[in-house]
C-alpha cells in the first residue's frame, strides 16, 4: 500500500518512509531510498530538518 506523506520535517519523514522525494518550488530536486538520503553527507536533507 502506498500513502503520500507531505511533511516539513524531512528527517522525520525519511525515518518513516521507504522512499523519499525532496521538492523545491514545485520541482523534485532529490529522490531515492530514504535511508540512503538520510545517511548521505552530501545530501541537503540534514540541512532541511530541524
Amino acid at each position: 500500500m502506498t500513502a503520500p506523506l507531505v511533511e516539513q520535517n524531512a528527517r522525520l519523514a525519511l525515518q518513516t518512509a521507504n522512499r523519499g522525494y525532496v521538492m523545491d518550488s514545485g520541482l523534485v530536486t532529490m529522490s531515492g531510498d530514504a535511508k540512503t538520503m538520510l545517511d548521505d553527507p552530501k545530501s541537503s536533507v540534514p540541512r532541511l530538518s530541524p
